[in-house]
């Protein structure tokens, strides 16, 4: 790469992405300590050995599969997003809007309808439908996440946030999440 070496492009990725895996291909072993500063994945040094090489790729593949396999990604105002269902509090729906509230504060808007969220995150069992409006993450209230026992009494009654409070998501009491539902709760 002319006036730029592959240190400076991965900055510059970085800027705009911090998931992406950088695998540095060189002949060169003095940007190597730099290129974790920047969050590569791993800084091969030539000749290349074609069955090294795959084992690489193939564990990079891997690695990004079992990371898409908690996220989601979706088009918001700001351009394409991938949420870590980890740092999902909840979502909520307002007509066709769905706004998606981050556990550091931050909101994304997006257009969809809460059921077809709601099949997308049936396989994720930590997710709650507490209302026709509101998806939840039971594992950040019950891992006693401040910003999620602070907004809980907004999208839910009392007797359903003692219930998600006081019993297990293993429980038999919950309902296993169907096809056009999350986990729901009985009434009380």
């Amino acid at each position: 790469m002319p006036a730029e070496n592959g240190i400076t492009a991965a900055k510059e990725i970085r800027q705009y992405d911090n998931v992406v895996k950088i695998i540095f291909l060189t002949s060169s072993a003095e940007f190597a300590v730099e290129s974790y500063v920047v969050g590569a994945h791993f800084y091969q040094l030539k000749p290349i050995w074609e069955d090294s090489f795959f084992r690489l790729t193939d564990s990079v593949i891997a690695e990004c599969r079992r990371a898409d396999q908690r996220s989601l990604i979706l088009r918001c105002k700001t351009g394409i997003s991938r949420i870590d269902l980890d740092q999902l509090l909840y979502c909520e729906v307002l007509g066709r809007t769905l706004l998606f509230h981050l556990v550091d504060g931050t909101v994304l808007e997006s257009t969809g309808s809460m059921d077809e969220l709601a099949r997308q995150l049936t396989p994720h069992e930590s997710f709650l439908r507490t209302h026709r409006s509101f998806l939840v993450n039971t594992d950040l209230l019950s891992s006693g996440n401040q910003a999620a026992v602070e907004f809980m009494p907004f999208v839910c009654s009392l007797a359903y946030l003692v219930f998600v409070l006081q019993t297990p998501p293993t429980s038999a009491a919950w309902k296993r999440p169907t096809a056009t539902a999350g986990w729901s709760i009985p009434a009380a």
